[in-house]
């Protein structure tokens, strides 16, 4: 086979794909809509794990996809000249028959071009698995990978994507972390493009950190295959991050509940009496005010001794689980319980799993082994159907029947660092070490299998993962693990977040105050819950080294400032689930940063919008009370929640005390609803809509409510509100209708500059 000298010809061709062959190797392109595109090298022979990121229908089976499926891909023709040449729209594909080098342009701008001499290891030049180069911009901009350390803008940076349960870890330089999603959007001269290697084998992709003489400015990845199927998506930055969420099956559509505040700690159930301090709490949100919907329950109720058995009941810190979970519905807080892949050797249910060859396994067949939670264990093979069908059988019994509603799928990152261990592969074994984040999602897709046949097709699951691939929102919830409790996490789990927005994890939140290291001070308390409370997920949840537990109430002096808070997420709790929705349907980013909406931003801003309208401000650095910012490009404006206007673009200084409600500005030419209640659980609570009226001109914004629990919005029992404004130079015009079966009278209020008269008519319902 030559070297660096890969002559490729076209085998096959129709409107939208080519085939392609060279030296034992096969590339395929297709053209799967006109603003995306998939291209695989493939060396003749080699198998193809199916992917479990995949997943434009957003319903996935157990054992995954073809990675070269064409399912759910509308497909599209481009203009063809020649063989290896594509033109649509503003765009040119162009690849060299030798080494079948790519060459991607827009409006003649060079958006995607792969380095000389070869950008692929076609001939195991460049070592044993597949390899991507790709020509680097000097000022070219990197977004994307996930929950990756660090500023929004990754350019200069090298990455693993290798999932680890890193606790404690540097929000700023730590890597890896948990979540595997290998997807990244380079914006350059040309604007921006995204790539999506559809792979789930440890990665490292290369930003500008390596060098070489000899090939000029490159950005690379490197995955644990032979194999490269990559896809390539078009468009805006929103375009592309919205095209990106489909392409894995979008995010879930989760009960209201979701977001409602959630408490966590191990310090309760590790201690002896764990009941009383579990029930304790619930009594202390009642007591203070707190409306708590959820509460994580760590997994020191499994205990024996000090270590951690999954599915099994510690009967002397929990006599009776179903009686706990009671108490808690009782108070309108659903527990979410801790479970784990991984069982002791000593596990009261090893021997039996180990028997049925549910683990995964070494050659010789037995069971292989992992250092876990003080002792070693095995995996569970969730690509053993008798394994997959155990799980769910056990979530059932143990979680399910004893009045635990939801699962919280953790220390799932199936850390198999042994190249020999095998699994099941559904009767087809396979190295397990190429598939790991696949583990995670299998796990949570058999704990959302369980919640559904038990409770039925009807009601919505909340579920929660720590680990994942690509498309893991689909079925859950996420977050950015276990942080350390210091300022400067507080910062950069900012950045995390609005990253892990650009890369189709919607669902996200942070352990609020920190999990691991020396409890919360006062004002990083008191900052960590302002700008908790405009994420999805809602969570304080530690682990601190004097061993107590951060709630609400944990300075007691503060809680008057704590419930401000608290109060400002009951607030926005309607504009958040509308946002949710939002992300299902249109699959929007709930959180967004500056650039989404202009390229030319900061992407390294502190504010961020929340939705489409709600510009959140926040402090991230000790005793800042002030803060001066360059407001967003707006054509209209901004509005204050007094009514102050400003316009877009201009210098403001803001005051932002620690002790007080979030700070948060409106975007003139919008609608904001928010709740006019102070209980966030009632969803039938009265609903303020505030038009933030611009100059002139017409706008419009539609809302979404339902039960909260159910789906039966998708009969339409539910409200779809659409208001269409009409800004005139004596009055504002808003009219509305309501195309949902559930009627609404909506409680409307104008806020504009030019102190107009508000005109409130209805218009055709449906």
């Amino acid at each position: 086979m030559p070297q660096y000298h890969h002559v490729f010809s076209c085998v096959e061709q129709s409107n939208h794909h080519a085939l392609y062959q060279s030296d034992g190797v096969l590339a395929r392109v297709d053209f799967l809509n006109r603003a995306l595109i998939r291209i695989a090298i493939l060396p003749e022979g080699e198998r193809l794990l199916p992917t479990l990121s995949v997943c434009p229908s957003g319903v996935s089976t157990r054992e995954g996809r073809d990675r070269l499926s064409l399912d759910g891909f509308e497909q599209y023709s481009s203009e063809q000249e020649g063989a290896f040449s594509f033109r649509w729209d503003d765009y040119h594909l162009a690849f060299d028959p030798v080494n079948f080098m790519m060459n991607l342009t827009k409006d003649g701008l060079p958006l995607l071009v792969d380095r000389m001499p070869m950008g692929y290891n076609l001939g195991g030049e460049y070592g044993a698995h597949a390899r991507h180069y790709l020509v680097r911009e000097p000022d070219e901009k990197i977004y994307g990978l996930g929950d990756k350390t660090g500023q929004l803008n990754k350019a200069g940076r090298r990455f693993r994507l290798d999932s680890k349960d890193a606790m404690g870890y540097d929000a700023e330089t730590s890597d890896p972390l948990y979540q595997h999603v290998p997807f990244y959007i380079c914006q350059n001269n040309a604007g921006f493009v995204g790539l999506f290697y559809d792979t789930h084998t440890s990665c490292v992709f290369d930003f500008g950190k390596e060098l070489s003489n000899y090939t000029g400015a490159y950005r690379s990845v490197e995955t644990g295959e032979q194999s490269l199927v990559y896809y390539i998506l078009l468009g805006t930055l929103p375009e592309i991050v919205t095209q990106f969420s489909a392409l894995t099956g979008g995010s879930a559509f989760l009960p209201r509940r979701a977001l409602l505040y959630a408490g966590s700690t191990m310090t309760y159930t590790d201690a002896p009496d764990a009941d009383k301090q579990l029930r304790d709490f619930a009594d202390g949100c009642r007591a203070r005010g707190f409306a708590c919907g959820g509460f994580y329950l760590s997994s020191g109720y499994s205990s024996i001794g000090l270590k951690r058995y999954v599915f099994h009941w510690n009967n002397e810190k929990i006599p009776d689980p179903a009686a706990l979970a009671a108490y808690f519905r009782e108070r309108g807080i659903e527990l979410i319980a801790n479970i784990k892949p991984v069982f002791l050797t000593d596990h009261p249910l090893y021997d039996t799993i180990a028997q049925n060859g549910w683990f995964l396994r070494l050659p010789d067949g037995t069971p292989a082994l992992t250092p876990f939670w003080d002792g070693l264990g095995s995996w569970l093979d969730f690509t053993n159907p008798g394994a997959y069908d155990f799980w769910k059988e056990q979530v059932t019994t143990q979680l399910l029947q004893n009045g635990i509603a939801s699962t919280w799928n953790d220390n799932n990152e199936y850390e198999v660092l042994d190249q020999n261990v095998l699994a099941d592969g559904f009767g087809k074994p396979y190295l397990a070490h190429l598939d790991k984040p696949a583990f995670a999602m299998r796990m949570t897709q058999a704990s959302l299998e369980a919640q559904r046949a038990f409770f039925g097709p009807n009601k919505r699951q909340f579920l929660s993962s720590r680990a994942g691939a690509a498309g893991i929102c689909r079925m859950a919830m996420v977050w950015t693990g276990d942080n350390r409790t210091e300022w400067k996490t507080l910062r950069y789990n900012h950045y995390m977040g609005l990253t892990m927005s650009l890369s189709g994890l919607y669902l996200f939140g942070h352990d609020i105050g920190g999990f691991v290291g020396l409890a919360p001070e006062r004002e990083l308390f008191l900052r960590w819950l302002q700008h908790g409370a405009f994420t999805p997920r809602f969570v304080i949840h530690s682990w601190n080294n004097d061993a107590r537990a951060t709630t609400p109430w944990f300075y007691e002096d503060l809680v008057p400032a704590v419930r401000e808070i608290f109060a400002f997420r009951s607030r926005i709790l309607p504009y958040l689930y509308d946002a949710m929705y939002r992300a299902h349907t249109l699959h929007e980013p709930m959180l967004r940063p500056l650039i989404y909406d202009d390229p030319a931003a900061d992407p390294e801003s502190d504010l961020f919008l929340v939705g489409d309208s709600l510009l959140a401000v926040c402090v991230f650095d000790p005793g800042v009370t002030k803060v001066t910012h360059c407001l967003p490009k707006s054509e209209h404006g901004w509005y204050d929640a007094s009514g102050s206007w400003m316009p877009g673009g201009a210098e403001k200084t803001l005051d932002l005390p620690a002790a007080g409600a979030p700070r948060a500005l409106h975007k003139a030419g919008s609608v904001f609803v928010e709740s006019a209640s102070n209980n966030p659980r009632h969803t039938e609570s009265r609903i303020l809509f505030t038009v933030f009226a611009q100059e002139t001109g017409t706008f419009s914004r539609e809302f979404f409510f339902d039960d909260g629990e159910t789906n039966a919005y998708l009969q339409n029992d539910c409200t779809w509100i659409t208001f269409t404004v009409s800004c005139l130079p004596t009055s504002v015009q808003v009219r509305y209708s309501n195309r949902g079966n559930n009627a609404i009278l909506p409680e409307v209020r104008l806020i504009d500059r030019l102190n107009r008269a508000l005109d409130l008519t209805e218009g055709d319902e449906k």
